[in-house]
């Protein structure tokens, strides 16, 4: 109850990348910030990623919250925002009928 820290992706957003050198050098940029905290980063790109386990899907998921004194100010450094980093051929691949299919699926077994 009431935590806002535990809301995940009411804030997201989806950059798409050329190239894996591209996408690293964005991950990089972002987790040198001293204006975000990085909570969490999974990277469904990994050989160790299991692709069963998000449909094929692929992509960097990084969780980060903004703090600065303005947030702060705001009470909303507590917020966790998600960062989606999705190589070019991964995002040619969405549709809105496969994305619909994804969130059904995730639904009947979370």
């Amino acid at each position: 109850g009431g935590d806002p820290a535990r809301l995940l992706d009411v804030c997201r957003q989806r950059l798409v990348f050329e190239g894996p050198a591209a996408l690293a050098a964005a991950l990089e940029a972002v987790m040198g910030d001293a204006d975000v905290a990085v909570e969490r980063v999974r990277d469904r790109l990994s050989d160790a990623h299991d692709p069963d386990t998000s449909f094929g899907y692929r992509d960097v998921q990084v969780s980060l919250r903004i703090v600065t004194d303005q947030t702060r100010r705001l009470g909303v450094d507590t917020h966790v925002c998600e960062l989606l980093l999705v190589p070019k051929e991964v995002a040619l691949l969405v549709t809105e009928e496969s994305h619909r299919r994804f969130v059904e699926y995730r639904t009947l077994h979370a």
